[in-house]
């Protein structure tokens, strides 16, 4: 299984974008809430992302290190953390199978 895995925190304006492209690479889309006080997972949830939720802001590293974990637990095949998503939403890389 490919995942393309996104902490995120407050990112509702560009989230709901960056799944919908992202899930045209990947079989699964996993955000990491982490404590967002906006509609974050609201837009996630809507283009298809599975969420896991920081109840408070643990910062970046903290959720980066929940999504490696869940990306282990899943058994993903290739996985995709972080500043690749916005890499492929503007179409400056693409991912291709090998």
């Amino acid at each position: 299984m490919k995942l393309v895995c996104i902490p995120a925190y407050n990112e509702e304006k560009t989230i709901g974008e960056i799944v919908e492209k992202s899930l045209q690479y990947a079989d699964k889309v996993i955000v990491c809430n982490d404590g967002s006080t906006d509609k974050t997972v609201e837009r996630a949830k809507e283009k298809g992302a599975v969420i896991i939720n920081h109840k408070k802001n643990a910062g970046y590293g903290a959720a980066i290190i929940t999504l490696f974990e869940e990306a282990r637990n899943q058994n993903a095949e290739k996985e995709f953390i972080d500043g690749i998503q916005w890499l492929i939403s503007n179409g400056i890389i693409k991912v291709v199978e090998t």
